[in-house]
């Protein structure tokens, strides 16, 4: 997944935007950066993690050129996570997802989760669903 996705992404059940991204694993490519302006994005920095606006040195080229291999996305409305994996974020309906499964391959990057963002860490690890239990 291309940090430039999070410009469009928004959860599938509440509709909050934007999602927050934990990156766990990156890779850098071979993808120039094909537009003669920047900013690329018209509301996310997601490689910044800042809004567009506030984006005082869009370094465009740079995002290009890295890709999202294993990560989390979560809903700031809703706390839903939805797992990045291969590059490919699951945007599923919860009665679609395995869980268990999903856990598992995010389960080799726990420590880097928890040391990244604790919170985000519980939610995948510790509750039975991936929205926030009320």
């Amino acid at each position: 997944m291309r940090y430039y996705a999070l410009d469009v992404l928004a959860c599938p059940y509440c509709h909050a935007f934007p999602l927050k991204l934990v990156v766990l694993e990156e890779r850098r490519g071979p993808m120039k950066y094909p537009w003669p302006s920047k900013p690329f994005c018209d509301y996310v920095c997601a490689f910044r993690g800042v809004e567009v606006a506030k984006c005082e040195s869009c370094e465009c080229e740079e995002c290009f050129s890295r890709e999202v291999v294993s990560g989390v996305l979560v809903c700031p409305k809703c706390g839903r996570w939805f797992a990045v994996v291969e590059g490919v974020p699951q945007l599923l309906p919860d009665e679609a997802r395995d869980f268990d499964a999903e856990r598992a391959l995010l389960s080799r990057f726990r420590e880097k989760l928890e040391r990244l963002d604790p919170e985000v860490a519980r939610r995948v690890f510790e509750d039975s669903h991936a929205r926030e239990t009320r």
